[in-house]
């Protein structure tokens, strides 16, 4: 796992799914933290950046263990993008070593 560049690495579909599963709630209970607690649009500011640039760094990971280049996430732009993205995050991973790396390098919760 290369740390020095944080968008390399590779996440398989369980691991994906998981953590963009914990990523929700922690959105939900910020969402009603901003509600209920009336946080200043500084801290809802950062509240929203950091949601937005952990489940980007997700999806690109998802997509190197496809074989597929990050830049692909750029696909949410276009209407019906966002369809094919989820058609590729659920698809199975490649076997093995590909371009970005070993498979599941950039394990978060579930080992096999």
């Amino acid at each position: 796992m290369n740390m020095k560049n944080p968008l390399n690495g590779r996440i398989g579909r369980r691991n994906f799914w998981t953590a963009y599963g914990f990523l929700l709630l922690a959105f939900l209970l910020f969402v009603y933290l901003v509600v209920i607690e009336f946080f200043t649009g500084f801290f809802f500011f950062l509240g929203w950046v950091s949601f937005i640039i952990v489940g980007s760094l997700l999806q690109v990971w998802r997509l190197h263990d496809t074989n597929r280049s990050g830049l692909y996430y750029l696909l949410t732009i276009i209407p019906f993008g966002i369809f094919y993205l989820f058609f590729l995050y659920s698809k199975k991973g490649d076997e093995g070593i590909n371009r970005f790396g070993e498979k599941d390098s950039r394990m978060i919760f579930i080992k096999k």
